[in-house]
């Protein structure tokens, strides 16, 4: 039981947080733990950026009324699709017919900020969770339109085209590296003060590698961190770099780890 009411305010009170989410993603997790007391932080291992190329994404988006299905598994790529389409044709109305199929909750809220409802979610919030999903409601011959990161993974238009549907996959959005870590993130990486390290995608944890030069300075600067994942696939990227264990939500959502969050916290008091 919480010793204060101070303590159940503010369960993270005392506690150095270092997230690796891209700036543009960050600022409502900051808040959010900052709000429960943390000292958070910031520590963008990915910048979002347009693709090299945009010309297969604007042909596929010149062509909505040939789709039947759009999948979008980030509100990275939710946020690049409407900003795309605003550009290509002045406004970003998508046709009545398509329907939509949204990884999770913060890719439908991202949507939904465009005037956009979901169709399908999956239970699972994966790119496994989506197949499963909408693979019951397409049939054979729909065009389903799957605008990725430069780096997805192939196991929802590989899975679809097994399934003899006709899949578009352009990339919508690149992830790309910081050239330097800020000094903040720098000085508590290297003093070893952190609490705890959250990872938000594979890239994230990757990219700390990369940025800090080898995996050993990565296990070394986190050898006393506490790390979080928000799910299987950046669980298995913090293992292969030799971060263990992982802590792991049910749920990939920010949400269910914050929560776990403050039970592991609760757990080992500061």
């Amino acid at each position: 039981m919480p010793s204060s009411k101070g303590e159940a305010t503010q369960p993270l009170r005392g506690r150095t947080i270092l997230i690796t989410r891209s700036e543009q993603q960050s600022k409502s997790f900051a808040s959010r733990l900052t709000e429960l007391g943390a000292c958070v932080i910031e520590c963008p291992t990915i910048i979002i950026s347009p693709p090299d190329d945009s010309t297969p994404l604007d042909t596929a988006l010149r062509n909505l009324d040939a789709i039947q299905w759009l999948i979008l598994t980030s509100a990275n790529g939710v946020h690049a699709v409407m900003k795309r389409l605003q550009q290509i044709q002045g406004i970003s109305p998508l046709p009545h017919h398509i329907k939509i199929c949204t990884v999770g909750p913060k890719t439908a809220e991202a949507l939904e900020q465009y005037g956009i409802k979901t169709t399908l979610m999956p239970q699972t919030y994966t790119g496994e969770g989506v197949v499963d999903c909408i693979t019951p409601h397409l049939n054979k011959g729909d065009t389903v339109l799957f605008p990725k990161a430069a780096a997805a993974r192939d196991i929802i238009p590989s899975s679809l085209r097994r399934r003899g549907v006709t899949v578009l996959d352009p990339v919508a959005y690149q992830s790309v590296p910081p050239d330097q870590l800020p000094e903040a993130a720098k000085t508590h990486l290297q003093s070893g003060t952190l609490d705890c390290a959250i990872f938000t995608a594979p890239s994230t944890v990757k990219n700390l590698c990369n940025l800090l030069g080898s995996k050993d300075a990565l296990q070394q600067a986190l050898l006393h961190t506490q790390i979080f994942s928000i799910g299987p696939i950046t669980t298995a990227a913090c293992s292969e770099l030799g971060l263990t264990p992982v802590h792991e939500p049910p749920d990939a959502t920010t949400e269910s780890l914050i929560s776990l969050l403050i039970n592991r916290m609760a757990e080992h008091p500061a």
